[in-house]
């Protein structure tokens, strides 16, 4: 409607909107409102696949609802003006969208929504060491998550190998395997993430800081193994990644193609030498190009 501009966790616009991350099986409040002037009957919808889903109201404009009227219900709730209702809602794994629409039913914003089926410490560490040979899996370390953004030591290993679990808080699933000579190097990758530095901007810190003696790098090459899948690719209760790619890396600082007689182009089923002449140099080896 052109009287009123709709936004959701304060941005304006779908396109705006960032997505937001729950676990599965746990229950969340929502608050809906409508603070506009000139659109009496707002509409929110929680839907999956174009389809609500239901939710419980607790509470109207601050308070709580007598219990008769906490049933299960289609997740479809008019809002007029001024007024708030408080929704609970327990969703499963998968994409949803928090949709909200005006009088005539047009779609004014939508928060995308994904939810995270989470893992125990015994299925992290299961799903953790699968891009790894077999005769290497008993014996590595295993690095999970007890609370969600919270990377902490699952398993102590005994083979100089560390996983990494899958991260709870993204959508696609990704595991890897990595020998301990790599782990400075991978570990300030992570804190300079949690720093906020992104992209291209990671690596040259870490290339500054490995050229300068600050950041040590593996003498010998040292392997990387990883797997990754889309959103829901995990069974959990079958140990199984469905769609499952494969990445298989050997890293060797600075090496050149005329060092390792590698090309520094990709070909289907070849290896390929990948940021030559770098500290993250590394031979690439993909199972299916």
């Amino acid at each position: 409607s052109p009287e009123y501009r709709a936004v959701l966790n304060g941005k304006a616009g779908e396109d705006a909107l960032p997505e937001r991350q729950l676990e599965a099986g746990e229950p969340y409040r929502f608050r809906l409102m409508n603070v506009t002037m000139g659109s009496p009957n707002l509409r929110y919808l929680l839907t999956r696949n174009g389809q609500p889903v239901r939710w419980t109201p607790t509470a109207k404009d601050g308070f709580d609802l007598p219990s008769y009227q906490r049933t299960l219900e289609t997740a479809d709730q008019h809002v007029g003006i001024g007024e708030t209702m408080d929704v609970e809602v327990k969703l499963n794994a998968g994409s949803y969208a928090l949709e909200l629409r005006g009088g005539g039913g047009g779609l004014v914003a939508s928060q995308k929504i994904q939810v995270i089926a989470t893992q125990t410490v015994a299925q992290q560490i299961a799903s953790a060491v699968l891009p790894m040979p077999e005769g290497l899996r008993p014996g590595a370390t295993v690095l999970g998550y007890r609370e969600a953004g919270k990377l902490v030591e699952l398993r102590k290993g005994t083979n100089g190998m560390i996983c990494l679990a899958d991260d709870p808080t993204s959508p696609a699933f990704h595991v890897a395997c990595y020998h301990e000579g790599m782990e400075p190097f991978m570990a300030r990758g992570r804190s300079l993430r949690a720093e906020g530095i992104t992209g291209d901007q990671v690596d040259t810190v870490r290339f500054r800081e490995a050229k300068e003696g600050k950041l040590k790098l593996p003498t010998v090459p040292a392997a990387l193994w990883q797997m990754s899948g889309p959103p829901g690719s995990y069974d959990a209760e079958k140990n199984e990644i469905k769609g499952a790619r494969s990445l298989y890396v050997v890293y060797i600082p600075y090496a050149t193609e005329p060092s390792t007689g590698l090309p520094a182009k990709p070909a289907p089923g070849i290896p390929w030498l990948m940021f030559p002449g770098t500290p993250k140099a590394h031979i690439m080896f993909i199972p299916t190009m």
